[in-house]
């Protein structure tokens, strides 16, 4: 997974602020549909996936039987957004 995480709502904005600025109908037309195509997009990040990940991968610790997880695990869970 390449780091290329982005703002749902920066992308709108940038596209909000552009529509404001332009006066072609055509071009105004084209940001909303764009604007109304990214916010249907899906996260990158899916903090559910991240958690069931992080549960799927728990250990037990013997003193205690509480559910850890090795940090190398959960750094490369995290960083992967949950995406196996």
């Amino acid at each position: 997974m390449n780091n290329d995480l982005i703002s749902r709502s920066a992308v709108i904005k940038i596209i909000e602020d552009e529509i404001k600025l332009k006066s072609s109908y055509v071009e105004h037309n084209a940001q909303i549909d764009i604007m109304f195509k990214v916010k249907e997009m899906p996260t990158a990040y899916d903090v559910d996936k991240v958690v069931e990940r992080l549960e799927v991968n728990s250990m037990f610790a013997q003193e205690d039987d509480e559910p850890f997880v090795m940090l190398d695990d959960a750094v490369e869970i995290v960083k992967s957004g949950g995406i196996e």
